[in-house]
């Protein structure tokens, strides 16, 4: 018996031994091992995070201040801190001995808080306490340079190694490419005006880019491009000069990077309105464009048209049918979504835009036969596309006319694009005259008459991408003055991709793909895709019935002797009450297909709502009494 106890306690003692180590490889050296079984490795430490890391040359320091006794009544906020400070504790493994960590508690009235309100950290009041919570982040380089995360957002939770990898990229590479901005877009905000006292704000894209680049301002005007600006990005070109046009000509030439964006119609340029005349605004040319620079550079921006793709048409909008005057929704094949297929997998610029582009009133380019440059599509639409005259959208866009006319043309058709190669000069005389000058000389001093290597440039046809309108949502934090956005689609990490790519950093671009959480239902997408095409055909068929009804009603009215215009024949009626009868028989098909449509998603819903509710369960079960039932056979 005494034996017996002692092999007992001896057991106990184990055990209580295991436990203890299991707590404490737990807590310690079990804490950073996860399995990530995402479909595009969303928790793990992405290759553009480890060669950043490995590449500090100088120390940093990154300061995470968090409140703990303040938010432990909020347990997404606890548990969504403990995930910062493990990835912080992730960075620093990785780092080499480059960077150091420090998890600090500001308390109340003491000087961790005074330190955290002098980085600028936001101090959020939250319900039931009295004291400011601090989550935030703030970095330090050996020269001193500073870098914040104000306050970590939970709705930027799915970017925060970006965000975190940014801030020490940032601290590590305190010299940043020079950007020029050439732009007829108020990027930059509005001039001040004395009768609008409300300070003009930059459109939320500058943002991003400034954390990158340090941007200079190009003139409409300039005659030269600054000699310190590594990259030039020409925003919706409209009405400029020659000699602008050769500034930009020779800078790309000399071996300068360029993002041109154009556009066949912007819908997001305001345009002044004159109090004298309200309908002036309506005829203002909203296109832009640079022929004589793409005829140099091996593309064609085809004019007046816009691309319209069914496959990529995720939204939709109210129309009034000016027959039975009610409303239903109808698809928007010129606002777009890009996503998947449609991107150029094998470019780096956009082979990681989990999210999708969206873009609206989009053009098309086209290369050029026999150019000595190679043009590389970055995106182009599906094969359920076609070109849209853009005279329909000039004014008021009838999207039942534009989706009643839609034949697709099974084309693919780019819509941005790369040029690389041998390029020669839009100005092969030299450079323009002066305005109001005499014609110059054939030839100008230090003029380059063809690239002096291949030249590199991305082209756009669009410019409405980058209003946040498209991409981006406002959110409001207490005791901030201008909104911070969260980003809803990849439109600014595009183009921060392109200028990147051209900057000769991919590190970055990498990482600006990750965090897609948001997996589209693509069964549910087919099923209205094949619906609106149906709903499509069989409107066509009844426009058409109605022309040719009013035709043949025509042409009898015609026939008709004089005195008896207002009297109808019986041919007349009976041709009037067929084609009613055909409007309300076409008119309960169309019906019948929406149903249908609706009938199949919902099918599809309860099927996986069934799955979820009782497939797994079930499957709990099975394996159990497998398990069980294998052992039980085993013992036997």
């Amino acid at each position: 018996m005494k034996n017996k106890n002692i092999v007992s306690a001896a057991g106990l003692v184990v055990i209580l031994v295991l436990l203890l180590g299991v707590n404490i490889l737990s807590a310690g050296a079990l804490k950073s091992v996860r399995l990530d079984l995402t479909a595009t490795s969303l928790y793990t430490l992405s290759d553009g995070a480890k060669s950043i890391l490995g590449k500090l040359e100088e120390p940093i320091s990154l300061r995470f201040y968090f409140s703990k006794s303040v938010a432990r009544d909020y347990p997404g906020l606890v548990s969504y801190a403990r995930q910062v400070e493990e990835l912080l504790g992730e960075f620093e493994r990785h780092a080499g001995g480059q960077l150091q960590v420090e998890v600090i508690d500001p308390e109340p009235f003491t000087e961790a808080e005074d330190r955290a309100v002098q980085y600028g950290l936001q101090g959020v009041n939250v319900r039931g306490s009295a004291d400011p919570l601090y989550f935030g982040l703030a970095g330090a380089n050996s020269v001193d340079d500073e870098e914040i995360i104000p306050f970590f957002l939970q709705d930027r939770e799915r970017f925060l190694e970006y965000d975190l990898t940014e801030l020490v990229w940032r601290l590590s590479n305190p010299v940043r490419p020079v950007l020029g901005v050439l732009s007829s877009l108020p990027l930059e905000g509005q001039m001040m005006n004395p009768m609008n006292p409300q300070p003009p704000e930059p459109w939320p894209v500058m943002d991003s880019i400034r954390r990158s680049f340090e941007t200079r301002r190009v003139m409409a005007g300039a005659t030269e491009i600054n000699e310190e600006i590594d990259i030039l990005l020409v925003v919706h070109p409209k009405e400029l000069s020659p000699q602008t046009l050769y500034a930009i000509d020779q800078f790309v030439l000399g071996g300068g990077r360029a993002v041109v964006l154009v556009d066949p119609h912007a819908e997001f340029e305001e345009v002044p309105r004159d109090p004298n005349n309200p309908m002036a605004s309506m005829f203002v040319e909203k296109s832009s464009d640079l022929p004589e620079l793409f005829e140099a550079w091996g593309i064609d921006l085809v004019d007046g048209k816009l691309v319209g793709d069914l496959a990529n048409a995720p939204f939709a909008q109210q129309v009034r049918d000016p027959e039975t005057g009610r409303a239903r929704e109808v698809r928007n094949p010129l606002t777009l979504r890009m996503l998947g297929e449609c991107f150029n997998q094998d470019e780096t610029v956009t082979s990681r835009l989990n999210t999708g582009v969206n873009l609206t009133t989009v053009g098309c380019l086209v290369p050029q036969q026999g150019s000595t440059t190679t043009v590389t599509p970055l995106f182009e639409s599906s094969e359920e596309s076609m070109l849209v005259d853009e005279s329909q959208v000039r004014f008021q866009p009838d999207l039942s006319a534009i989706n009643r006319d839609f034949v697709p043309t099974r084309q693919r058709y780019a819509m941005a694009c790369r040029i690389e190669g041998p390029a020669q000069s839009a100005f092969p005389d030299g450079p323009p005259a002066p305005e109001g000058g005499e014609e110059g000389p054939a030839a100008a001093e230090g003029h380059l008459a063809a690239s002096e290597g291949p030249i590199n440039a991305i082209v756009v046809a669009d410019v409405d991408f980058l209003h946040h309108a498209l991409w981006a949502q406002p959110i409001n934090m207490p005791g901030q003055r201008q909104p911070m956005y969260l980003s809803l689609a990849d439109n600014a990490n595009f183009l921060i991709n392109a200028l990147d790519y051209l900057a000769g950093s991919s590190d970055m671009i990498s990482l600006r793909g990750r965090g897609g959480f948001t997996r589209p239902f693509t069964r549910v997408e087919e099923i209205r895709l094949e619906a609106q095409k149906e709903y499509r055909d069989r409107e066509q068929l009844l426009t058409a019935r109605l022309e040719e009804t009013e035709r043949q009603l025509g042409e009898l009215q015609r026939g008709k002797a004089e005195g008896q215009e207002y009297i109808l024949s019986p041919e007349q009626e009976a041709q009037i009450e067929q084609f009613r009868a055909d409007q309300v028989e076409t008119r309960k098909r169309l019906r019948d297909v929406q149903h249908e449509m609706r009938k199949d998603i919902d099918s599809l819903h309860r099927w996986l709502r069934n799955l979820n509710i009782f497939g797994v369960p079930i499957l709990i079960v099975v394996s159990a009494v497998g398990l069980w039932s294998f052992r039980r056979t085993r013992r036997s």
